[in-house]
């Protein structure tokens, strides 16, 4: 279609968790309350967009889990940062958040603590914070 520019697309190419605390006690017959800070950095020489996500789970106030995963995602060819379409803030801690569900899951129900199960979570309310978070590497 003429007038249009192309969509930018991206891959998952890579996560870890690089931090992980827990303390159960906290947990027992409490209510939980879930949140989140996003960062990234984006290299137009790699195209590649590193995410930070900590995830922090707290009880009447309490923290008793934190942790933060590293996502690396490719861009198919090298954009600038601005031109990284806002979809794809979004969209890009929507595809992690399984692999937070199911990592605090499994730790849980391994402590033998009754397992974490997050919610469903909608990033759009993050969009912004990840976009104002993020800065350009070399």
């Amino acid at each position: 279609m003429a007038g249009q520019g192309k969509a930018a697309t991206f891959t998952l190419k890579s996560y870890r968790f690089l931090q992980v605390s827990m303390d159960f006690e906290a947990q027992e017959g409490a209510t939980l309350s879930v949140s989140f800070d996003p960062y990234g950095e984006y290299s137009k020489a790699t195209g590649e967009y590193k995410l930070r996500l900590i995830t922090r789970v707290s009880s009447e106030e309490k923290e008793f889990i934190s942790t933060t995963l590293q996502v690396v995602f490719g861009f198919t060819e090298p954009i600038e940062l601005s031109e990284i379409p806002d979809y794809f803030y979004p969209n890009c801690m929507a595809i992690v958040f399984p692999y937070v569900r199911s990592f605090l899951s499994t730790l849980s129900l391994q402590a033998n603590v009754p397992p974490i199960i997050l919610p469903i979570i909608n990033f759009s309310d993050l969009q912004g914070i990840l976009k104002r978070n993020t800065k350009e590497v070399e």
